[in-house]
């Protein structure tokens, strides 16, 4: 085995890991996520639209 116990990183149990996420909500939905159920919390769960993201394939630098 390489390496020592102490130079690991610490996996907590699944119970203990912290599990937050982006959740993309509609601008009339901000208030009502804050308040709402978990129940009505999962109907405002949604993909976001393709179009919603600016992204693309990152271009090679020219070298000078």
């Amino acid at each position: 085995m390489s390496g020592c116990e102490r130079c690991r990183p610490m996996k907590r149990p699944p119970d203990q890991q912290d599990k937050r996420l982006v959740i993309p909500l509609e601008v009339h939905d901000f208030d009502r996520w804050l308040t709402c159920t978990t129940e009505e919390a999962r109907t405002m769960l949604k993909l976001a639209l393709v179009e919603l993201f600016d992204a693309g394939p990152a271009t090679a630098a020219v070298a000078a």
